[in-house]
């Protein structure tokens, strides 16, 4: 028997897109994926998986949110995006086998748990690392092109109607050679 079968029961621990929540939903059927947006914080932004930080649950909620996650084999997410949170659940789920992080430094919160050798063996914790790769190189090279570019003042020259005749060219001769 195939390991991923005896999973049936995911729960979304952080703040997550309801698209993206249905999406995972249609993989398979079968599987339950437990989600109560109104127990986590609202994002801010797209992928804001820590959520606002000013979010705070009544105890009732609070009580609800474990509930919830203490139903699941898998996480979705460190609870409360802390190390805290990862040692409660280890503690609480003995139904736990994976947690996925989705925030950088999985491996940092999972030392802060504080959790021995022998609960870390209960479950697996994966993270997403290397999926932003891609995109943070291109914004690297963006920002490596902009100030040798000077965009920042060809938008306020723009901005003013301002159109030199002659526009200096960047100090090449700072650039490294290699």
């Amino acid at each position: 028997m195939n390991a991923m079968t005896t999973l049936s029961t995911v729960a979304i621990a952080v703040p997550l897109e309801a698209e993206l929540v249905d999406r995972i939903r249609a993989v398979d059927p079968s599987v339950t994926v437990l989600y109560e947006p109104d127990l986590l914080p609202p994002e801010r932004f797209p992928a804001d998986h820590s959520g606002d930080p000013d979010f705070k649950r009544t105890p009732a909620q609070e009580e609800q949110y474990w509930a919830m996650l203490n139903k699941a084999q898998v996480l979705y997410g460190l609870p409360n995006e802390s190390p805290a949170g990862l040692a409660r659940i280890a503690r609480e789920n003995p139904r736990l086998q994976w947690v996925h992080a989705m925030a950088a430094g999985a491996g940092g919160a999972v030392k802060a748990s504080g959790l021995d050798q022998e609960t870390l063996l209960k479950f697996k914790v994966t993270t997403s690392a290397g999926v932003h790769a891609l995109p943070l190189a291109e914004f690297a090279a963006l920002g490596i092109l902009n100030g040798f570019k000077r965009s920042a003042e060809l938008a306020q020259d723009q901005a003013a109607k301002v159109w030199p005749e002659l526009r200096t060219p960047p100090a090449w001769s700072a650039v490294p050679r290699w």
